[in-house]
């Protein structure tokens, strides 16, 4: 699902996907001068949360002495970045991201005006058919956080293996175990799907 809104001068171009939501931003060059960054509050309306996405970077003067691993709130330490992911999403969820560009100094940041984007995210398992990515490295870090890494005896059932295949092992387990859904398969790179 793509949804992009723009109010006074910030837009937010949002893709949702089964487990990742991609947040794009632009701010107009009018409001760009004192901006320090963004503050991105995540609304889930399936569970019923809200909440402040967090991230590992802080200012010097306001930085609370985090060691390895330490997260902090975007709305006391913004995103200085003009791309966002939350790999934390899941699937069948109804978000809503609200963006604040915060100004002023670190010590006392101002909210501009935010802009909120709802997404809903996709369903694991789709008819006819489904595709899946495991979380790549750029997004092993989000799962490491949550999960505590474990070595699977026979097939990757839990620790970070669950969190990594992002639902691709139940899926694939399903579709195997359910004969009336045929799955695409390869017989080798050089050769075309049959």
């Amino acid at each position: 699902m793509r949804r992009k809104r723009t109010t006074d001068g910030l837009t937010v171009n949002a893709v949702a996907g089964t487990h990742v939501v991609l947040l794009g931003l632009d701010l107009a060059e009018a409001q760009r001068r004192g901006c320090l960054g963004f503050a991105i509050q995540r609304e889930d309306h399936t569970e019923h949360e809200r909440y402040w996405l967090s991230g590992t970077k802080t200012f010097k003067e306001t930085d609370p002495g985090l060691g390895p691993g330490g997260r902090v709130s975007s709305r006391k330490h913004p995103f200085q970045s003009f791309q966002w992911a939350d790999y934390s999403a899941k699937p069948e969820h109804d978000y809503t991201y609200t963006v604040i560009p915060l100004y002023g100094k670190p010590a006392k940041l101002e909210e501009g005006t935010g802009v909120g984007v709802r997404v809903t995210t996709e369903t694991e398992l789709g008819t006819p058919h489904s595709v899946f990515f495991n979380r790549g490295a750029v997004a092993s870090p989000a799962g490491f956080r949550t999960r505590i890494p474990t070595r699977p005896a026979k097939r990757p059932s839990g620790g970070c293996h669950a969190g990594c295949s992002r639902g691709s092992w139940r899926s694939w387990a399903a579709r195997t175990a359910a004969p009336s859904v045929s799955m695409a398969r390869c017989t080798s790179s050089s050769g075309p799907p049959r």
